[in-house]
């Protein structure tokens, strides 16, 4: 009994000094982002009231993509083509040119170039029954993604036009009037 409580009283002695030698240990770069995104978060949504909040949160993405670019070298030597969502919204297209803006701006290279090596991908989904729209961003070199997010934002049912597609209306075409036609002869009815 007393050799236990010996052992047992080392290993307590010993668990606190192992520990604090392991604490130093690296864990890899994506298990603090694990981490941190494991952590619950607030649910408050950013509410898009007009077109400067637009460029806004376009900045934003950029800023998260600027910062992905400057890990990867590779992806910020290279040139970035923007594509508008499809089908085309008020706000997707907006966001479209606030996003490659911003990307300018943050010293990224953007082209219009259809060969261009980075195809940045919107896809812009409203949700009207919660007044809210989802904004996914894919920056895609070929088959894989480079980068992606995807983001909530709120909006005030009034403007669910700006960010919803709504096709064209028909054309309503009168059909043309019908002719009758009438044989006329001389002295003969018909």
């Amino acid at each position: 009994m007393i050799r236990n409580s010996r052992l047992l009283g080392i290993a307590f002695c010993i668990f606190p000094l192992w520990m604090a030698g392991c604490s130093s240990v690296q864990l890899p770069s994506w298990t603090q982002h694990w981490f941190e995104s494991s952590v619950p978060q607030s649910k408050t949504v950013r509410q898009l009231k007009d077109a400067a909040d637009w460029t806004d949160v376009a900045h934003d993405v950029a800023y998260r993509m600027m910062q992905k670019a400057s890990q990867d070298k590779v992806m910020a030597a290279q040139e970035i083509r923007v594509l508008a969502p499809e089908p085309v919204t008020p706000f997707g297209q907006a966001f479209a040119n606030a996003l490659g803006s911003s990307l300018t701006l943050l010293g990224m290279k953007v082209s219009a170039d259809e060969k261009a090596p980075l195809v940045l991908r919107l896809n812009i989904q409203p949700v009207s029954a919660a007044k809210e729209v989802i904004v996914n961003t894919a920056l895609m070199d070929k088959q894989r993604f480079v980068f992606r997010s995807s983001d909530v934002y709120g909006f005030d049912t009034r403007l669910l036009p700006l960010y919803q597609y709504e096709p064209p209306k028909p054309e309503v075409v009168k059909p043309p009037t019908p002719v009758k036609e009438f044989k006329l002869t001389a002295g003969e009815k018909s």
